[in-house]
């Protein structure tokens, strides 16, 4: 398993643990998804503190050389779109959970694993905590609703400044945004995420769900299929893909 889960009374843990930097494939998309669903059907669930096993490291974003088919375009264009659909599905599934969602990042976080914790409600980070948005570069699309959650957490300007121009964002700038709760040492951030989430589950477990469900209510408004299917269809993608993985191999 690529995702690991548990629970401590009324806390759930979810730990993202597949060697070497937690690349997003759908076979990890999917035991994700399904980790979030069978939180939410848990009633005694109040927070759940989403993390990383892998030293270093938050997620290295889509598992492109696992989605990527070699000389088959329509394979590739087709993984992409589930994998990306999927993440939408687990970041909808988030944002409009009943449960209190803090996401400990220990290390970089990388294109959808960055839209992934920005569907959390609270974010911690170490120092050594940064983010990336690499689209550009290869051609894809954050079209999972991580570019809407990034542009209504810091506004327009900034989205820009991180969306366009593949700018890594360190986690001083990402705390002086308010992207982050608090940064602490790496050595004891997960320790900081739980005690964070008990301190959340002394307090009206109704309270917190009805005022999450108010803050989010017009926070993720759609699947971005049609620009995503722009972009999947125009063959420049796996053109770029071509050629980063004719150079790797």
């Amino acid at each position: 398993m690529s995702v690991e889960m548990s629970t401590a009374e009324n806390i759930g843990l979810i730990r993202l643990n597949k060697k070497p930097t937690n690349s997003l494939d759908l076979q990890m998309l999917n035991e994700l998804y399904d980790c979030i669903r069978e939180m939410e059907e848990n009633m005694e669930i109040i927070t759940v503190v989403l993390s990383s096993e892998i030293h270093g490291t938050f997620s290295s974003g889509l598992d492109l050389g696992n989605l990527y088919v070699t000389n088959d375009i329509k394979r590739t264009m087709d993984n992409i779109y589930n994998a990306v659909s999927t993440i939408y599905k687990i970041i909808s599934s988030i944002t409009t959970s009943k449960n209190i969602y803090i996401a400990s990042i220990k290390g970089y976080s990388i294109g959808s694993a960055m839209s992934i914790a920005l569907g959390c409600d609270i974010r911690i980070a170490c120092h050594k905590t940064w983010f990336w948005l690499p689209d550009p570069q290869y051609g894809g699309l954050l079209a999972e609703g991580g570019l809407e959650l990034l542009c209504k957490s810091i506004g327009i300007s900034r989205t820009n400044m991180i969306a366009l121009t593949n700018d890594r964002i360190d986690a001083k700038t990402a705390y002086e945004w308010g992207l982050i709760y608090q940064i602490v040492p790496v050595d004891i951030i997960d320790e900081c995420a739980l005690k964070l989430a008990k301190r959340l589950c002394q307090y009206s477990a109704s309270t917190l769900s009805r005022t999450k469900k108010i803050i989010n209510r017009e926070l993720l408004t759609e699947f971005y299929s049609t620009q995503l299917n722009e972009i999947l269809d125009s063959n420049e993608l796996h053109e770029r893909m071509n050629k980063y993985f004719m150079k790797m191999g």
